[in-house]
Order: structure tokens, then C-alpha cells, then sequence
């Protein structure tokens, strides 16, 4: 765990003790611990504390809760939320259009200028505004989640948006097996049947749009009314009612709270199950056999301590079928300002129509068990059918129907239009999902969701890898992400080099007893994961005299106050002309993208010389 104080301090945290960390479905993800003052962590003590951010298994949060006792020692309670809560501290002084806006528009709004991206993975249809606008962000971004009923998680530094999320678990929660202990909440306090709710007002503080709307629940639990609503940003009675079949609580609450054993001990891949997933729950005391769904999760990534979730029935809200995910709404082709067919691009293939529709002397036939025909007399064996299962467009007397609208879909060789208004255009694939909305071009791979390739009018943004460029001859510059090889490495000039080195033809050479000696010191970016060196190396004297030469690379940071590697090689043998080939790979880590410096050093155990020279040094992987 990592601490950064509001001047940019940053530390590492040791000694902490009881971290829990928390998540719930559209709500709080924070984590909490426990810090003693210790001789270990008295230089990060201090940079604990509020407004400060903890950096844990990659993920950035903002210590908004502070408690400080004493018990023998100095100790602090800690509880910090995921810095995307943040935004709350951001606003927006202007409001949008009023109208109907995508979800996409709105985000757009609401993101602009932020260190924050979004991705919107699902279709959402359009939602009435008014006066949007006026506050803080993240009241803002609440309010969008509510209205398009949504659910979002958080990648990186992307806020995935999407109807729900989460997945079908291929394990299950079940009564001696995997449950440790087990509770059931049942609360009818707020369920209502029955809700009315207005609109907008006009001049006179009158509504100019009403509704009421009662719940088929009614016929079970009788009418219970529920508090009225209202809402200034509506205008449209469909709207209204979509708010308020939204806005009631019809069904009682549900609950389940249980605590399971680690999935991971039970040969899981996973540690433990996501939030918002969808988990079979077996309960045969309480007669529970049901689809829940995780709510909240509380887990102790460093305890033994079995982890906490809290389940209820998936909301209504959200039960949708798969063929939800594979269609798509061709919408009106129209011109949004005169509310007319748009006649631009696609002229041609507009008059075409036109004239094959208005001129062409078909006429309309009714055979017995088949429907409609719209046969052309010019040439019968092409007719349009209309039938109770679709209809289809032949040229071949029905043989085939290459175009046809039928349950299952849309098949046509040719679409010609001027716009397709679509919320999102989806492409679901086996190993990937492309999406395709106002916003970005997205291909995120099914098996990692970290994994994607974005691409927008100002860039290309490449997650994880997933990416190669092939030069025209085959050779691959960049393989998955990374850099075949890179030169782009500095030795200092003069050279760096100290007081017992001295150059002996092709080599450097040394005699320092049992100490090192700086040959020369190389500067570079971190942007590969190794530095290979080839070199030479050789000794005087050689095994006859017992004689070990040394040469070592060391990598430090650019200010040189951290060691990031170190690697040593030794040779006994004797002088060669060519000295004997050393290949020497140093692991960096991860790539930063900070400046490095690395220190070749040679050294002789003996008073003999060691040779060495260094080939090439380059990074690559």
C-alpha cells in the first residue's frame, strides 16, 4: 500500500492491520484498516491523513474518514472511498438543451475536462431533460444512472457504463458446502401499489402533464399509495410513467446476508465472486432456491477471514433477454430541424426507389396460403410476399428471398440509407465485443475487459497490449504492445569512469583489488521490460593464480536514491583476443516510462587485470 499526501509526499505503508474493503452496486467501494505506529512505518506515520491517497492492488483512494487515539501508541482508524467520488468537488455551471438526449450526450457533458473517461457498453434509449446542468458532477452522474437505469463499474481510469453488470456465476452459494453463516431480510415498510406523479408547470403552477400508475402487485398486496411524485424536467406522459413504474417499490425487499468460504480454497480461479453477479443460492432449511444477485460485498484481502455479501433478486429493471444485447432500432431518416426525409448523399438510390415504386405497374395477388404478392408484370418471376412470418423480395419466382424482414432478423445485400439513429451499434463476437457509439470505436477482448483498443477523432488508445505493426517485409516492430528492441540508450561523454580504469586496446581493464571501479554510466527511458547486454570479459593470470574478475550493471533510479536491478557476471579465464561473450539480461520490471541510469562496474579479486567491453546494450520485451 501506497500513501501520497496533498503535496505530493508519496510512502509506503507497512504495518497496518484489519483491511477490509467494501463495493456495492452503483454505491460506495472504499477501504478501511488499521495503522499502529511502528519503527517500520514511522516515516509514512504522518503522511496518513485526510484528504491523503492510498493506492491498493492498483487502485487510488481518498481517506475522507479520520479517527486518531492512543493506545500505548499512536494509532489511526482509516476509512478512504475510490477517488472517483472525486467529482464531486467538480460542477458545472451550464445546463443542456432541453429535449430528449442520449445517455452519450449526457456524459459527454457531464466528463468533459475530467481525468476521468467513460465507456457506454450497452443500448439505452433516449431520456427527456430539462435544465440539466447547475451542479456538481457527481450529483450529475447519479441522477444520469437513475434516469436510463443503469449500473456502472469502474477500469482504470474508465467508468464502464452498462444496463447491468456482472455475469451468471458457474459456482453457487449453498447450505453445507461453501455458507458459513446465512440471514434473510424481508422489509414491507415502502412496498406501494399504486403512485400518481406530475410533470412540469406552467405560468400558473399548474402541471401540464399528469399520470397515475397502478402495480399488477396491486391484485396481491391491494392498493397502497405511494408518496406523489414530481419531476420539472418532464413534459411527455410517456416519460412520466417510465419514471414512475421506475420510482415504485411494488415487491418487498429482499434480502440475503451470508458469509461463504473462500471460493479459492475449493479450486476457484477467482478468489472470490464480483459484484453484481448473478449466483445460484441453495438454502434447503429456509426452502431458498433462487438466481440472487451480489448487492454489496465486504472482503479481508489480507486476512483469512472469510469474506461477506449481500444478495437480493435481480431488479426488475434489468431482467432482460439475451436478444436484448443483439438488436438494434432502425429509428426515422429524417432531417431534425424541418422534420423531413433527408435528400443528400443518397439521392440516387432515394429517386430510384421513388420512380421504381411510383412508375413500375404492379399489381397485387392473393394466392390461397400464401400471403400477399406484389408481383412486377414486366417480369413475374420477381415479386415482393407478405406474409404473417415476414416479408421477402425474390427474383427467381421464390426460390430464394437474398432479401427479407422476418422474427429472426434483417437480411439484405444492399442497404442504402442516410442515417441509422442508434443509441450504440454492437458487434459480438467470440473473442471480442466492438461497439460503436458517438463517442468512440471500442473492441474489448470477452476474456479481459482491461484489454481494448479505443479509438476517437483525437486518439488511438491501446489498453494492455493488443497491439502489432508489421513492417512491409514481415518483421514485427511492435509485437502485443511491445517494443521488439529500442537503442535508445546514452552513455555519459566523457566517459564515467574512475581512477582505476584504463583503456587497454578494445577493452577496459582493471586491477582493483576487491572493490569496483566505474567504467561508464548509461542513460535511458524506461520503456521496455529488459536490458539485454552483450559484452567480453577476460582475466590475467586466469585459474592458475585463482584470479575472479567481476563486471556488474546496476540500475538506479535518475535521481540514483532507489536500486531497481542488479546483475553481476565472473570469468577466471585467462586473456583471449576477442575476451569470452557474456549475454546478460537485466529484469527491470513493469515499464514506467522514468529516466534510468545504469553503472557498469568491473573489479579484480587479485592483483591481475580483468578485461571487459561492452558489444551492445539495448532494450527490449
Amino acid at each position: 500500500m501506497i500513501v501520497t499526501n496533498i503535496a505530493g509526499t508519496s510512502e509506503i505503508i507497512t504495518d497496518y492491520t484489519n483491511l477490509t474493503r467494501k463495493k456495492r452496486v452503483n454505491g460506495e467501494q472504499s477501504i478501511s484498516f488499521l495503522l499502529l505506529k511502528t519503527d517500520k512505518n514511522s516515516h509514512s506515520f504522518d503522511l496518513v491523513a485526510e484528504e491523503s491517497i492510498v493506492e491498493y492492488d492498483s487502485i487510488k483512494y481518498r481517506i475522507k474518514g479520520l479517527v486518531e487515539k492512543t493506545k500505548g501508541k499512536p494509532i489511526k482508524s482509516i476509512t478512504a472511498y475510490h477517488t472517483f467520488f472525486d467529482i464531486v468537488d467538480e460542477y458545472r455551471y451550464t445546463t443542456l438543451t432541453t429535449g430528449f438526449k442520449s445517455i452519450n450526450t449526457v456524459l459527454s457533458f457531464i466528463f468533459s475536462g475530467l481525468d476521468w473517461t467513460f465507456s457506454v457498453i450497452d443500448s439505452f434509449s433516449t431520456v427527456e431533460f430539462e435544465n440539466f446542468g447547475n451542479e456538481n458532477c457527481l450529483s450529475l452522474f447519479q441522477k444520469v444512472i437513475d434516469r436510463y437505469q443503469a449500473e456502472f463499474e469502474i477500469i482504470g481510469n474508465d467508468v464502464r457504463i452498462k444496463k447491468k453488470i456482472g455475469s451468471t456465476a458457474d459456482f453457487q452459494f449453498r447450505y453445507g458446502y461453501n455458507i458459513k453463516t446465512f440471514k434473510r431480510n424481508v422489509n414491507t415498510s415502502n412496498l406501494s401499489t399504486y403512485i400518481k406523479g406530475t410533470g412540469k408547470l406552467d405560468e400558473d403552477e399548474n402541471p401540464i402533464v399528469s399520470a397515475e400508475y397502478t402495480s399488477p402487485m396491486a391484485a396481491i398486496y391491494g392498493v397502497r399509495h405511494a408518496p406523489p411524485y414530481s419531476n420539472e424536467s418532464i413534459t411527455h406522459y410517456d416519460t412520466l410513467v417510465e419514471n414512475l413504474k421506475a420510482k415504485l417499490q411494488d415487491t418487498p425487499e429482499i434480502s440475503i446476508e451470508l458469509e461463504f468460504v473462500s471460493l479459492q480454497e475449493q479450486g476457484y480461479t477467482s478468489v472470490n465472486p464480483n459484484i453484481g453477479d448473478t449466483v445460484p443460492t441453495i438454502y434447503e432449511p429456509l426452502n431458498i432456491d433462487v438466481d440472487l444477485r451480489i448487492i454489496e460485498s465486504e472482503d479481508y484481502p489480507e486476512s483469512k477471514k472469510s469474506p461477506k455479501v449481500t444478495l437480493s433478486t435481480v431488479p426488475k429493471s434489468f431482467v432482460k433477454s439475451v436478444m436484448d444485447y443483439q438488436k438494434s432500432l432502425l429509428d426515422k431518416i429524417y432531417d431534425e430541424n424541418v422534420g423531413k426525409l433527408r435528400y443528400n448523399v443518397y439521392d440516387e438510390a432515394v429517386k430510384r426507389a421513388t420512380e421504381a415504386l411510383n412508375n413500375s405497374l404492379t399489381q397485387l395477388e392473393y394466392p390461397e396460403n400464401m400471403g400477399i404478392l406484389a408481383r412486377d408484370p414486366e417480369n413475374p418471376e420477381r415479386f415482393v410476399v407478405f406474409r404473417s412470418s415476414g416479408i421477402g423480395v425474390t427474383t427467381d419466382n421464390g426460390v430464394t428471398f437474398p432479401d427479407a424482414i422476418t422474427p429472426f432478423g434483417v437480411n439484405t445485400s444492399l442497404l442504402t440509407a442516410g442515417q441509422i439513429k442508434t443509441n450504440n451499434i454492437q458487434i459480438i463476437g467470440n473473442d471480442d465485443l466492438f461497439y460503436w457509439d458517438g463517442n468512440y470505436l471500442i473492441a474489448i477482448d470477452a476474456a479481459d475487459p482491461n484489454k481494448f483498443v479505443r479509438l476517437d477523432s483525437g486518439e488511438i488508445y491501446i489498453a494492455k497490449g493488443a497491439m502489432v505493426i508489421e513492417r512491409p517485409d514481415g518483421y514485427k516492430v511492435v509485437n502485443n504492445g511491445i517494443l521488439s528492441n529500442s537503442f535508445s540508450i546514452q552513455g555519459s561523454t566523457p566517459t564515467f569512469k574512475t581512477a582505476g580504469i584504463e583503456e587497454s586496446g578494445q577493452f577496459y581493464r582493471t586491477s582493483a583489488q576487491n572493490r569496483y571501479e566505474n567504467v561508464q554510466r548509461f542513460v535511458f527511458k524506461h520503456d521496455s521490460r529488459y536490458l539485454r547486454i552483450i559484452c567480453s570479459m577476460s582475466v590475467d593470470g586466469g585459474v592458475d593464480f585463482g584470479n575472479v574478475g567481476s563486471i556488474s550493471f546496476d540500475v538506479l533510479s535518475d535521481d540514483e536514491t532507489q536500486s531497481i536491478a542488479s546483475v553481476t557476471v565472473t570469468e577466471t579465464r585467462k586473456h583471449a583476443t576477442q575476451g569470452y561473450r557474456k549475454d546478460i539480461l537485466v529484469d527491470l520490471g513493469t515499464p514506467t516510462g522514468n529516466i534510468l541510469v545504469c553503472y557498469w562496474r568491473m573489479y579484480s579479486s587479485l592483483n591481475y587485470y580483468t578485461y571487459g567491453s561492452v558489444r551492445y546494450i539495448v532494450q527490449e520485451g
